[in-house]
């Protein structure tokens, strides 16, 4: 245990020293780069810190993964092939599912915002050519219930790599008071949960492949009488409400996270003698907080995962998750 410990702040520790050394490439796994553009790399500015946890802040506008291919490579005969159809009605059910999450809002209401404006997402995503396959990408302003939200989302034909659902919070955001209050408290929510935290990105990048009926239906009694959809919607939302949770913890500090992880979970652990074991790598996880332009990417690594969730400092709320390929 000692020595996973100790090799996991080596790998922190390298990888602090490449930011700091040749400006911000981003986090390196696998020998990929996980955030900067195709460009001339980024800097930040790094806090220094003995732990596993790092600050870092932005100063340009760069798009991370995926939204760096997009405008790139476009093809629009990949929005008429027949067979992408059922596919992309699928994912833009999750992402009404996920909206509605992050507005607070019942799913019916997200439908109702759609109807009042008259297209939906498939009509609107574009599709672009990538090293990972077809990528499509969605991006609009959202009005529900006289509250403007920016919702962007990028998704395979298999999962969502991007999603973000946060209000419209106007330029400059990063210099005032709300912002460093919403900041700090981020920080202590990682003083306090880095374990919890580990286990709910865990399940949000999990999510997104253990899509298919026989798991979420077969293999868990409880999801017997559920569409594959109203699982995924029902285990995202549980995860949001976890991370919430941690930011708002009750008087005793307390938010009952491992108790409850969420659907998915259960189907996992059924034909599992520990199924603890699936969390065995978190205590090597290592997280940076980065600052960017108008919200706040919360990146945690482990040896088998690379997964972002996004948080407005402004409204003290996640909104939204991104998945790194490795």
């Amino acid at each position: 245990m000692k020595n996973r410990k100790v090799g996991s702040m080596i790998r922190t520790f390298f990888c602090a020293g490449l930011i700091l050394g040749v400006g911000y490439l981003g986090v390196v796994k696998g020998g990929k780069m996980v955030l900067g553009n195709e460009e001339k790399p980024q800097k930040a500015n790094f806090e220094d810190t003995s732990s596993n946890v790092f600050f870092g802040k932005i100063e340009e506008d760069i798009q991370l993964f995926p939204w760096n291919y997009y405008g790139k490579n476009e093809v629009h005969e990949a929005l008429e092939e027949t067979y992408l159809a059922e596919t992309l009605a699928l994912m833009q059910e999750k992402v009404y599912s996920m909206e509605a999450v992050h507005c607070g809002v019942s799913r019916e209401t997200i439908d109702a915002a759609y109807e009042k404006k008259g297209s939906n997402i498939v009509e609107n995503v574009r599709a672009f050519d990538t090293d990972y396959g077809e990528i499509f990408f969605y991006q609009d302003t959202l009005e529900v219930r006289g509250e403007e939200y920016q919702v962007k989302a990028a998704f395979s034909d298999y999962a969502i790599y991007n999603f973000t659902c946060m209000k419209n919070v106007g330029a400059d955001v990063r210099q005032t008071e709300e912002w460093k209050k919403g900041k700090e408290k981020l920080k202590k929510m990682l003083d306090n949960y880095q374990h919890e935290i580990g286990i709910v990105t865990f399940n949000v990048e999990e999510l997104e492949y253990l899509n298919s009926d026989e798991l979420y239906v077969i293999e868990n009694p409880k999801n017997a009488n559920k569409s594959m959809e109203s699982s995924f919607a029902e285990s995202y939302a549980m995860q949001m409400e976890n991370l919430q949770k941690m930011l708002n913890p009750n008087e005793n500090g307390e938010v009952g996270v491992e108790n409850n992880i969420g659907v998915v979970n259960e189907a996992w652990a059924v034909d599992s003698d520990d199924s603890g074991s699936m969390y065995d790598d978190i205590e090597n996880y290592s997280y940076q907080i980065i600052e960017l332009n108008d919200v706040i990417l919360l990146l945690v690594q482990g040896d088998y995962m690379c997964q972002g969730i996004y948080y407005d400092p402004i409204e003290q709320t996640v909104c939204g998750y991104n998945m790194f390929m490795q």
